[in-house]
């Protein structure tokens, strides 16, 4: 019966310190794929700016 709350207790120390290190991982990935996104559109998008632009410079 000791042996089951140890063992117990040891699983719940585990459980929090992964559930912890999982939260600050995502939390990382979440703000680097949201940069990544951001450049993404801006290299899509700053082509098409420029291509709209110089018809309207050149003419």
């Amino acid at each position: 019966e000791v042996g089951k709350i140890g063992a117990g207790k040891f699983s719940d120390v585990v459980d929090k310190r992964l559930q912890k290190e999982f939260e600050e991982r995502t939390n990382t990935q979440s703000k680097t794929i949201l940069l990544l996104f951001l450049r993404d559109m801006a290299m899509g998008v700053f082509p098409l700016l420029v291509l709209a632009i110089v018809p309207w410079l050149v003419g």
